[in-house]
């Protein structure tokens, strides 16, 4: 293109300006070269927030938000991670955005992550097994036994009829 130089992408190009003359009183000019540096444009992520998630012992964190500054039709998605500072159950837990790009025009935009961001991590769920034989009157102590998906977890027993069943720890007789 003659007369219009047209940015398409981040990265550094060397522009040579040239004269070919007119073949009758003017030669060829010398050719003259300049080095261009185009910097990614910055993006930023509007509404971002951090995805509540279920205790699961680590401190990775989720992140959602929309991009702000994609030009034209350009193909940027938000990969939206981070870390909050604290692996426990609690609300309110500090989380550091650590976002990056991804799509075929990445390349040409740098993120410029959100501060002052919380998130919250949930109770986990768990599943607990515990089963008992039929009894008869008389029988002796059955020392009883749980597992759950959760360990090391100490489980207590209790009977709800203590005329039919009484129990010592875990030994029900």
């Amino acid at each position: 293109m003659i007369g219009k130089n047209v940015i398409v992408g981040a990265g550094t190009a060397t522009i040579t300006a040239s004269q070919p003359g007119d073949g009758v009183n003017y030669n060829p000019a010398n050719n003259v070269q300049q080095t261009i540096v185009v910097n990614p444009a910055a993006l930023t992520i509007a509404n971002p927030a951090v995805t509540d998630k279920i205790y699961n012992g680590n401190t990775a964190a989720t992140i959602t938000g929309t991009l702000v500054g994609v030009i034209n039709n350009d193909v940027v998605a938000l990969v939206g991670s981070g870390t909050f500072a604290s692996p426990n159950v609690a609300n309110g837990i500090s989380v550091t955005a650590a976002c990056t790009l991804s799509g075929a025009n990445a390349s040409n935009y740098i993120l410029v992550n959100p501060t002052g961001l919380t998130g919250n991590i949930l109770p986990a769920s768990q599943t607990v097994s515990f089963t008992l034989p039929h009894m008869v009157v008389g029988e002796g102590p059955l020392t009883m036994s749980a597992s759950s998906t959760f360990t090391p977890l100490n489980f207590s027993y209790s009977s709800s009829n203590s005329s039919v069943a009484t129990i010592a720890g875990n030994v029900l007789t």
